[in-house]
């Protein structure tokens, strides 16, 4: 048996909430640059693992603002693919 390369399973939603400070302050930096979401919002963001992708530039945009960049690749859930020689 060897093992691959790690494969892309999915996006750590969140992980990138965390990233941004959790859900309240995501929802507030969101509002502070034009971009209106409840906290309800992000939480079905979390509940369904999934990030709508017309907020992913929005979420780049805050952390570029911040000072720092928002890479999806940091983020991916990975899982070990095993096969067999």
């Amino acid at each position: 048996m060897t093992i691959s390369e790690p494969q892309l399973r999915e996006l750590d939603v969140r992980g990138v909430i965390h990233s941004f400070g959790g859900i309240p302050r995501l929802s507030a930096k969101l509002g502070k640059i034009g971009t209106q979401i409840s906290q309800g919002g992000i939480e079905k963001w979390r509940e369904r693992n999934n990030i709508p992708g017309h907020y992913l530039m929005k979420l780049a945009e805050i952390a570029e603002n911040e000072g720092w960049v928002f890479n999806l690749t940091d983020f991916r859930k990975r899982e070990v693919a095993i096969g067999s020689k």
